[in-house]
């Protein structure tokens, strides 16, 4: 039976109405016996404010209401200050898993980048997004 891999970055979700979600190190639904802690916060999408995830070193995050990104504290922005506002701003997170195998099919390595940030509107309509990866 293979190990399950240890999560390197885990998150937190901030809401509206002022409570928090913090991801288990299992990553186990802790509302369903089914699932991942994703699964506890995705019904609730649109009312998250913050979204972090954070390692022993580094805290990144994306505030929902402004779209603007952190890095251990300090803000800044993939967009222009003089761009048209933005609306409808969602959280963007998933994981991508990638594999490396020998012919003999042996895994030899096994690495998870981490994709998190929004997908928003302009006031014409158009489908803006800014994503953040971590490795």
């Amino acid at each position: 039976m293979q190990t399950p891999l240890k999560l390197k970055y885990l998150f937190t979700a901030w809401f509206a109405n002022g409570q928090s979600y913090t991801q288990n190190e299992e990553d186990k639904s802790t509302l369903f016996d089914w699932g991942s802690c994703y699964t506890d916060i995705e019904k609730n999408i649109d009312e998250i404010i913050r979204f972090e995830l954070r390692d022993d070193l580094n805290i990144y995050a994306v505030n929902l209401e402004d779209g603007s990104f952190e890095v251990n504290g300090m803000p800044f922005k993939f967009y222009g200050e003089n761009e048209e506002p933005l609306v409808n701003l969602k959280l963007v997170f998933y994981r991508q898993h990638r594999h490396d195998f020998t012919l003999e099919r042996q895994e030899i390595s096994h690495d998870i980048f981490y994709r998190f940030g929004w997908e928003a509107e302009r006031a014409n309509g158009e489908k803006v997004s800014r994503i953040m990866e971590l490795k």
